[in-house]
């Protein structure tokens, strides 16, 4: 069995995205199955040497685009994909929507007689779809919605997120199958004193972390709100913001800061890899991501990895945090986010510790990666071969 994969970037400075699609097919991998991913880097961000390496064994191939950047458009890629998957036992894996890709699935569906997963990556949430609308209802019309009815499957991540897509229209089969994380790269974190030397801006100071994409749907506008009366309430806690700026919105972020008088109160940290971003999960005693749209939330099962009590909406699939006594589960509103930071700053380091290594274990137990490969694994064999529906596929 052979799957190509198309991804809109493999950069590691996209997130989460980049992280789980990769660890999800590195994870299916086994005699007999291969991978290959194609993309095409509409997203603006520049692949290192790094970034192509960390993928081995699965080969990733980056096209050039024509026309359009941000669509996406290759056709090279294009011809590159009938080469590779004539004639083979293969299905196309379609990650994210809105682009080129969409339309070339369709073509390539027809002309090969592939199935065809579509992973929406929570594009299909009410909040996402209300973002750039317009542009949407085009791309729609003109070849996503076709794609996303003649698909054989859907692969989503959480219960909440298969809600969004029955709400959506969809009526074809869908996987759900959550995003991993590799417990074991959080198992030994720089001490302390190692991880102030890294990032001496967090020392002496206890930290509530942000570290994800800095967007505007992970809502730190309104933390920025949240965080006024807090701090004053609280002078101890320094509010960190790391992260890749995508869309300009650190300059809106800083901008906001100085008008609430926060500046003692929040430091940004831009992008954190390796050594400096396991030094911030280090020096953190909260994690918080007040976003008003995930689907998964890598960053969150990381802080959970990491030992890390975890903040987050009802926004993001994440009402396990409350079950198992590891964070809070607010909703989608800044008066709830409120309550839940005011009760969080309140409890001692070590109630939060307790709470932390109660996560961990939580993540090590239902987020194993050979786990949700396996899972992966029933779903591609299913829709290339037939037969009874995996247990995580929901037929209506």
């Amino acid at each position: 069995m052979h799957i190509a994969a198309l991804l809109g970037s493999i950069s590691q400075n996209v997130g989460g995205p980049a992280y789980s699609v990769r660890r999800l097919w590195q994870s299916v991998l086994r005699p007999g199955v291969s991978v290959t991913v194609h993309t095409v880097n509409n997203m603006g961000f520049d692949e290192q040497e790094g970034d192509y390496s960390i993928w081995e064994p699965v080969e990733c191939r980056l096209w050039p685009t024509q026309g359009i950047k941000v669509l996406g458009y290759s056709k090279t890629m294009r011809d590159g994909l009938l080469k590779e998957l004539g004639g083979k036992r293969a299905l196309i894996s379609q990650h994210g929507l809105w682009m080129y890709q969409g339309r070339m699935v369709n073509q390539l569906r027809e002309e090969l007689k592939l199935p065809v997963i579509i992973h929406p990556h929570g594009m299909l949430d009410p909040w996402a779809l209300s973002r750039s609308a317009w542009k949407k209802k085009v791309v729609g019309a003109l070849w996503e919605y076709e794609n996303l009815r003649r698909a054989t499957c859907l692969r989503v991540t959480a219960e909440s997120e298969l809600e969004s897509v029955r709400r959506f229209g969809s009526k074809v089969p869908v996987a759900v199958i959550p995003n991993g994380i590799d417990v074991s790269d959080y198992e030994r974190l720089p001490s302390r004193e190692e991880a102030a030397a890294l990032l001496p801006q967090l020392a002496g100071r206890r930290v509530l972390l942000f570290l994800s994409r800095v967007h505007p749907k992970k809502g730190l506008m309104r933390l920025l709100r949240i965080w006024k009366p807090l701090h004053t309430e609280h002078p101890e806690w320094l509010l960190a913001v790391c992260g890749p700026d995508e869309v300009g919105h650190t300059r809106e972020l800083e901008a906001a800061v100085e008008e609430l008088a926060l500046g003692g109160a929040v430091v940004f940290c831009g992008p954190l890899f390796g050594k400096e971003k396991l030094a911030a999960l280090s020096l953190a005693d909260l994690f918080i991501l007040p976003a008003f749209s995930e689907n998964f939330g890598v960053a969150i099962a990381e802080a959970l990895a990491a030992r890390l009590p975890v903040i987050t909406t009802k926004g993001a699939p994440w009402q396990g945090l409350e079950k198992n006594g590891c964070g809070w589960w607010a909703d989608n509103e800044e008066r709830a986010i409120e309550d839940a930071l005011r009760e969080a700053l309140h409890l001692s380091a070590g109630q939060l510790r307790d709470m932390g290594e109660r996560g961990r274990e939580w993540m090590r137990r239902d987020y194993d990666w050979d786990l949700i490969g396996r899972q992966m694994l029933s779903v591609t064999e299913w829709v290339l071969g037939g037969g009874a529906a995996p247990t995580c596929v929901s037929l209506n």
